[in-house]
């Protein structure tokens, strides 16, 4: 099938927009329960962008306020929007499932919802680490919160390949643990919960075990110029 022009920076403010909405109710209802109606809401919308892209919210958001804006320039690609039209789709019926059983059985659900969360983090990751132009959350950074103020900037001499190799490491784990979450649920949970306490420990007190790793395999000689 032919290809045609795909805006790449719409996808991606719609993976935002997805990670943020189930993050936002995982995290925020174990405050307030009310708040995990978001998946159900996040559901209907993914489902209802699918069949109807002009209804496709986080898109919309997209092209109605970010582009115009300049808040997110645009990044046309020649692809195929078939295959992410499709993507969105299976997330929205996931999440949908996930809604139902939240009711019946929580637990379930939960796990459902993780299943659209997890491998979609894990391919942010890997395609920050390849395609550093497609890092969706140091993007973030450069085009929001840094020009807004919200986050200063703290520049240090130091060298990028170790934190990338970190990122990459990060994807990996997420990636296993995606395949894990079916067949053993407990440790696709532990994987990713594992990458999320080293995520923290990086930001509170700026030790990376993924720099670390880089830098031994260095001195293994198994990376060149990683020593």
């Amino acid at each position: 099938m032919a290809t045609q022009v795909v805006d790449h920076s719409a996808l991606k403010v719609n993976q935002t927009g997805i990670v943020t909405t189930v993050l936002v109710a995982f995290i925020g209802s174990a405050f307030y329960r009310p708040l995990l109606v978001l998946i159900p809401l996040l559901a209907i919308v993914l489902l209802v962008g699918t069949f109807a892209p002009r209804f496709a919210l986080f898109k919309q958001l997209y092209f109605k306020v970010l582009k115009p804006r300049g808040i997110v320039k645009a990044r046309p690609v020649q692809d195929r929007p078939e295959p992410h039209n499709f993507a969105q789709g299976l997330g929205g019926v996931f999440l949908a499932v996930s809604s139902v059983l939240l009711i019946t059985i929580p637990v379930l659900g939960l796990a459902l919802a993780l299943l659209v969360l997890i491998p979609l983090l894990s391919v942010v990751l890997l395609l920050g680490t390849f395609a550093p132009r497609l890092a969706l959350f140091k993007q973030f950074y450069f085009k929001v919160l840094k020009p807004r103020g919200i986050v200063k900037p703290r520049p240090v001499q130091d060298r990028p390949e170790p934190h990338n190799f970190a990122q990459g490491m990060g994807g990996v784990v997420l990636a296993i643990a995606s395949v894990f979450l079916v067949p053993l649920p407990v440790a696709g949970l532990a994987l990713s919960l594992l990458v999320a306490v080293l995520a923290f420990i990086n930001v509170a007190f700026g030790y990376c075990l993924g720099c670390q790793i880089y830098y031994q395999l260095g001195r293994a000689g198994l990376i060149k110029g990683a020593s």
